[in-house]
Parts: C-alpha cells; structure tokens; sequence
C-alpha cells in the first residue's frame, strides 16, 4: 500500500484551522500516551511484580520463623537455632587430617592395632548455613578382638566427636584359637568448607 501525500494535500487545505489544531493536539496527546505507556507504566508494572513476588516470598519465610517458634518468644528461639547450628558445625571437621587422626587416635586408645587409614575422594553432599559439606569415604584396616570392634563401632555411632556413618564391615578371623581379628571397615565421614 503506497501512501499518497497528493491526494490528502487537498483534504488538508479543506481543513479549518481549528481541526488541524485539534489534530495535531490529539497527535501529540496519543504520543505523550504512548511515551507514558512504554517509558513509565510497563517498567512500574514490572517492579510492582518483583516487589509482589518478594512480599510472597518474605511472608512465607515469616510464616516458616513462626511455625519453628511455635508461640514462643522469638529471640528465645534465634538463641536455640544459634546454639543447634554451633553443635552441628562442631560436627564436621574443617580438614581430613584432623578426622584421620582423630579415627586412627581413637581405635588405639581402644586397644585397637591400626593397619592404615585409607580416605578416598571427597564428594560435595550440600550447602548449608555457609558451610559446604563434603563427603569423604574412608577404609580402615584395624585389628583386635570381637567386644573390642563391637565397642569401637558403637564409639564412632555415639560418642566420636565428628559425624560417622558405618558403610559396611569384612572380619576375617586370624585362625583357630586366636581371638584376634582382621577387620576391614569402610565408613563415611564428613567435613565442612566455609562458602
């Protein structure tokens, strides 16, 4: 379609003064809309939206906060999450080495003739509270008799000073009439990296 500047020029000059007054005016006011529309209404729609979705979001952590208070004063509250994050840090050493000390120091206090301390590699489990935590495999080749394993084992599900999941455990004994045992336990042990 071809615009014909021609054809309307004479329509224009039959305009009076005051239409083509009233046209140009309503030109610009159709103008200054569309300027309001894409350069003040949509950017404001915009961040009304975000500032909705972050309202929805802050209720819902607020909603989260009092169902952990459970009608109790909240300061009370921060004070016991603070103490419960403080234990489940100490948890979770922040280098092997320490862990593996502490595995192969603990087995000799118990009576227990260490072979070797084997950590594998390290895998990232989760991020939590600024700290990632990594998952580190761990063989240890242990000998002692059957009560002094069984004491051990319960030590490092009860009473070791870091977090330790007992995988799987392979005894073979040393022969007859010796109450000594080969022992190869694999376990997983954890350690926290700050963020």
């Amino acid at each position: 379609m071809k615009f014909d500047f021609e054809k309307i020029s004479p329509a224009l000059n039959r305009l009076t003064k005051a239409q083509k007054k009233i046209i140009a005016i309503s030109a610009l006011a159709l103008l200054a809309l569309n300027i309001f529309w894409f350069m003040v209404y949509l950017p404001q729609s915009r961040k009304l939206t975000n500032l909705k979705k972050q309202l929805s979001s802050a209720e819902s952590e607020i909603e989260s906060i009092r169902s952990i208070a459970k009608d109790r004063e909240l300061g009370v509250v921060v004070g016991e999450l603070k103490t419960n994050l403080s234990q489940l840090k100490s948890k979770f050493p922040l280098d092997d080495d320490a862990l593996i000390y502490q595995l192969s120091d603990s087995a000799k206090k118990a009576g227990i003739d260490v072979g070797n301390v084997d950590p594998q590699d390290k895998n990232q489990v989760a991020t939590v509270a600024g700290l990632t935590i990594y998952e580190l495999p761990v063989t240890l080749e242990l000998s002692c008799d059957y009560r002094t394993l069984g004491e051990y084992m319960s030590y490092l599900q009860n009473g070791f000073m870091y977090l330790v999941k007992i995988k799987d455990v392979s005894i073979i004994g040393q022969g007859r009439g010796n109450p000594k045992l080969n022992i190869t336990m694999h376990i997983l042990t954890y350690l926290a990296k700050q963020s």
